[in-house]
């Protein structure tokens, strides 16, 4: 044939390629049916799993992954049965698989994602100040030092605060929500006032930030019987 005096015979070979009709893939030298918990895929002509929240039962090549009912989900992709939809637990929380239901994290874990089985854990020394910490952020250290400058860890002899607590009493002390009109972050030593408790409040105690802050100023001022908005006497 034309070139054939070119062709390297040692190094020439023909490679094969094994077609595969829809619903089979190519394994080796054959084509076999998608399984249960994997599904054709069009694109990549190849068995994908199941998505997350997904499940598939039945071998049939054309057949597709169902859908958890609604509020359920599952563990893993390449779910295999409807009994692998589990409840979609929200953030901060997780599915206890004995008690079949969804329970808090608890203090020192923290979730971010919904419908998962595990909490998080944060890291050595830190603790969340409440159940359902939903990020990382929200772990903070346990202790702290009276003072700049401690030496070992002993220093660390006072409880550490959260966002929106203070530090009551002696010894390494307890922390109680700040009180109403008041707020503090993670940085402040002391709950700061909102400002004049005439005009500024709180939603409620434990506030974090000076967003929670709000004016509800009531003054209404009369002059030649005239009524000034109220609304002048807030910044």
């Amino acid at each position: 044939m034309p070139g054939a005096k070119d062709i390297d015979l040692l190094t020439f070979w023909i490679e094969e390629e094994v077609s595969c009709e829809d619903g089979y893939q190519a394994v080796g030298d054959i084509c076999v049916k998608c399984t249960v918990g994997t599904f054709y895929n069009n694109s990549t002509k190849t068995c994908d799993d199941c998505p997350i929240g997904y499940y598939k039962e039945e071998e049939e090549a054309d057949k597709k992954c169902k859908e958890c009912p609604k509020g359920n989900t599952t563990e893993t992709a390449g779910s295999v049965s409807s009994s692998d939809c589990i409840d979609s637990c929200p953030a901060g929380n997780f599915y206890n698989k004995t008690s079949k239901k969804c329970a808090a994290c608890g203090k020192g874990y923290y979730q971010p994602d919904t419908g998962r089985t595990y909490c998080l854990a944060c890291a050595i020394g830190k603790t969340t100040s409440y159940q359902t910490a939903k990020k990382n952020a929200e772990c903070f250290g346990s202790r702290t030092t009276p003072g700049e400058g401690g030496e070992g860890e002993d220093a660390c002899s006072l409880v550490m605060c959260a966002a929106g607590k203070f530090r009551v009493g002696q010894g390494p002390g307890t922390c109680h929500d700040c009180p109403l009109g008041s707020y503090r972050n993670q940085s402040m030593d002391n709950c700061t006032s909102c400002g004049d408790p005439e005009r500024w409040r709180t939603d409620g105690e434990g506030k974090k930030s000076e967003d929670d802050c709000k004016c509800e100023c009531t003054l209404v001022v009369y002059s030649f019987n005239l009524v000034v908005d109220k609304s002048l006497c807030c910044p």
